[in-house]
């Protein structure tokens, strides 16, 4: 069995894919570049920028081949809602899609189960009391320590679906 984690966002997704314990897969997907970037002017996620990160998303499961044999067990985070709407439905939206694109790999059965585990199921999970601390605490625990705070989020999560596959999470 293959356990995916994802972890969403507008501007990287995290995905990191374990099989026995060992990354055998990990990739940030990240947004195409900018022309001109203006704090004036937040990015909109209009509908083309939307689908080719899904795409960009969906094309990174097409390269795990357990996720063709139904051999993949997925967790996607959901969001975190903080303060600001409007960052959060963007962010809402890259969790849509690849949800969406997700659930129908689970019903054509190249996934075997999809969960979405809540930002706070994840820490508690880890035994981080803050975002901050989740990196410090897979570094303690399984010694994953990769460059990026995406990977370690999707890692997090790819071993919270592990544990709760197995039905051992805390």
């Amino acid at each position: 069995m293959i356990f995916v984690g994802v972890d969403p966002s507008i501007r990287a997704t995290g995905i990191v894919a374990l099989r026995d314990g060992e990354v055998v897969f990990q990739i940030c997907v990240n947004e195409p570049p900018r022309k001109k970037y203006d704090p004036k002017k937040p990015p909109r996620v209009d509908a083309e920028r939307l689908a080719n990160m899904e795409r960009a998303i969906s094309n990174r499961f097409d390269e795990l081949d357990p996720s063709r044999s139904g051999e993949a067990v997925v967790a996607v985070e959901e969001p975190f809602v903080g303060k600001s709407g409007p960052a959060a439905l963007k962010t809402y939206s890259i969790f849509a899609a690849v949800v969406v694109d997700l659930q129908k790999r689970v019903w054509s059965r190249r996934v075997a189960k999809l969960y979405t585990p809540s930002p706070a199921t994840v820490k508690k999970f880890v035994g981080a009391k803050e975002k901050n601390f989740v990196a410090r605490r897979v570094f303690k625990l399984w010694g994953y320590e990769p460059d990026d705070d995406n990977l370690v989020d999707a890692y997090a999560i790819a071993r919270w679906a592990e544990a709760e596959w197995n039905g051992t999470t805390k």
